[in-house]
């Protein structure tokens, strides 16, 4: 990983994306916000990817990787913000709705989530996605 350094336009939109408490994007999002093409999108992402500032989660959608995470850019595993990906509605099962309710101290490496129908297992960012 390359010094986390950015230009003009990437700093406008790290900045505009961390105010407004975005931390998943998309490629859409990013023409949306600097008025551009989809390949100028790509070119940015791809550039930002490179410096440490955004983490592809699954094909078109990006973690970013905030000003707050410090100067090497350690990456967030928050799952709550991953499951704006997942397919609606469902909710979190088992294990992972005792840690969110404060009734376990572990937190498990398995994230199991009831949906509607069935889906392949996901893995992301060293999380087990499993779909119940």
């Amino acid at each position: 990983m390359s010094k986390r350094s950015l230009s003009k336009r990437e700093a406008d939109l790290v900045l505009a994306l961390e105010w407004d408490n975005e931390r998943l994007l998309t490629i859409k999002d990013i023409v949306k916000r600097l008025h551009c093409s989809s390949n100028y999108a790509y070119r940015i992402a791809h550039t930002l990817q490179k410096k440490g500032w955004l983490e592809s989660v699954i094909s078109g959608h990006f973690l970013l990787i905030g000003a707050r995470r410090g100067p090497k850019g350690i990456p967030d595993m928050n799952p709550y913000v991953l499951a704006r990906l997942l397919p609606k509605p469902y909710f979190f099962a088992y294990r992972w709705a005792c840690v969110h309710h404060g009734l376990g101290t572990q937190v498990p490496v398995t994230v199991h989530i009831a949906i509607h129908r069935y889906r392949r297992p996901l893995e992301l960012k060293n999380m087990r996605f499993e779909f119940i």
